[in-house]
């Protein structure tokens, strides 16, 4: 704009149906988390959405734990 240089990011989170849901809140919750996650990885960045990616830590640890017994 008027010989300046312009420099455009985009950080995008996907959420698609019906994989990750079937209702239109749901859909958006999910798209709105993997958001997140393309913003915590620095931005300008495309993010799917990974239910196991959102289990709450403690959960996830003890699952890692299980399998690792399995």
């Amino acid at each position: 704009i008027d010989d300046q240089d312009l420099t455009i990011t985009i950080s995008m989170g996907i959420a698609i149906f019906p994989e990750h849901g079937r209702q239109v809140d749901s859909l958006t919750n999910h798209a709105e988390k993997a958001l997140q996650e393309s913003k915590r990885l620095g931005g300008n960045t495309v993010t799917y959405y990974t239910p196991e990616e959102h289990i709450p830590t403690s959960n996830r640890v003890h699952l890692e734990n299980a399998l690792r017994k399995a």
